[in-house]
């Protein structure tokens, strides 16, 4: 695995983790609803997140959790505002966590990869999601068995990683024009099944959808890694959709209780973006969490 390429590739390295030590600056408060938020120093660096609790919430009732990670070079403000998640978080009474990647030479990234030689990112991304985890379910009523990682590009990456390394932790995974690392395939060990949803796009400049010699896998070669760990032997069915003038194909993968945990939305032009789809009236966000829901530890 060239990490150098992948880094020329992508103007970024999504490689290891450190230590664990945070000292937490700001707490969460937990009778305050709505948009918050959080700084913290994690390992000596700055760090924060943005955490949006819905009105609805209530100490006496488990609340699931979303985690959406930005791509590369991307701020969790940036993240929010274009995909809207806070609106749903709303409507759908979820907590929704969208933390802020740190600098690698001076972009925002996420750190996807195990720690090694060829590691070029310093930032422990890993422990500091996980002590985020932690704060959160400490200060609010958090369904543990709902608890939910997506992400956008080098943000997918990130979450791919955290169900294969975390499997414990974290149900279900959603990838808009994200992949699996090469390093993320080969050492992919999770202790369960993992349900993930996956939107990308045939015209895809920057994650292609046949994969890289970068040391990408390609979408259908992902698609087949989860069927093999998920233990699908059923064929995909296939459903052609549109949403505008866009053709979609969607490809749905079902396990023994038929209940899909494998759901492939292959964007026939799309390009590398968080899709704005509307298909039989849903969102993308509307699908993704639709789709994840459905899952639990």
């Amino acid at each position: 695995m060239n990490f150098i390429s992948i880094f020329l590739f992508f103007l970024l390295n999504i490689i290891s983790c450190g230590n664990n030590d945070e000292e937490t600056e700001e707490s969460i408060n937990e009778d305050i609803s709505g948009l918050k938020k959080v700084n913290l120093l994690h390992s000596g660096v700055e760090r924060s997140y943005l955490i949006y609790i819905p009105t609805s919430y209530d100490k006496s009732v488990m609340m699931p959790i979303m985690f959406n990670f930005h791509g590369y070079s991307m701020s969790a403000e940036n993240q929010l505002q274009f995909t809207g998640f806070d609106e749903l978080a709303e409507k759908e009474n979820f907590i929704l966590i969208v933390p802020q990647g740190s600098l690698l030479d001076g972009y925002s990234h996420w750190n996807a990869g195990l720690e090694g030689e060829s590691n070029k990112s310093s930032a422990d991304d890993f422990s500091f999601i996980l002590n985020i985890l932690d704060e959160v379910e400490n200060t609010y009523n958090v369904d543990t068995s709902k608890v939910y990682a997506s992400g956008y590009s080098n943000g997918a990456f990130f979450s791919y990683a955290l169900a294969c390394y975390y499997s414990e932790k974290f149900t279900a995974i959603a990838s808009v024009s994200g992949t699996m690392m090469e390093e993320t395939y080969n050492e992919c060990k999770p202790q369960r099944s993992i349900p993930l949803i996956i939107f990308h796009g045939t015209e895809d400049y920057v994650v292609p959808y046949q994969g890289s010699s970068a040391g990408l896998i390609s979408i259908e070669g992902t698609v087949k890694f989860w069927k093999d760990k998920n233990s699908i032997s059923s064929e995909a069915i296939r459903t052609s959709l549109f949403s505008g003038n866009m053709p979609i194909e969607k490809f749905s993968y079902v396990d023994d209780e038929s209940l899909s945990t494998i759901a492939l939305y292959k964007v026939v032009g799309g390009s590398h973006l968080w899709f704005d789809l509307t298909l039989n009236d849903k969102s993308t966000n509307e699908i993704i969490w639709d789709f994840l829901k459905l899952h639990k530890i």
